[in-house]
């Protein structure tokens, strides 16, 4: 069987790994909720990279325009992000 987190970098893996062990017992209605929060939790530059990559498969190079900023700048929101989700969601009650 294919790895799903094939192709991942380790903060995308980290997050995904958090995300499913949220799912693991919930309702898929309490899942897309505790995610949301945990998005809302974050200040409007991380979201925005996460969105940017996660929903719209922007490649880093592709943030860094629509963000306007450097290429270093669209990584560190990206990973400081993924890294505040995870957080949230742990606070939020999902399991690490």
């Amino acid at each position: 069987m294919d790895d799903p987190l094939q192709g991942q970098d380790e903060g995308g893996k980290e997050l995904t790994q958090t995300m499913m062990a949220a799912a693991e017992f919930r309702d898929p209605l309490v899942t897309v909720d505790l995610i949301r929060k945990a998005l809302l939790g974050l200040s409007e530059e991380h979201r925005t990279a996460i969105l940017l990559k996660e929903y719209l498969g922007l490649s880093l190079e592709e943030m860094a325009g629509v963000m306007d900023c450097p290429l270093s700048t669209a990584k560190s929101r990206l990973y400081h992000g993924l890294k505040g989700v995870q957080r949230n969601l742990v606070r939020l009650g999902a399991r690490s």
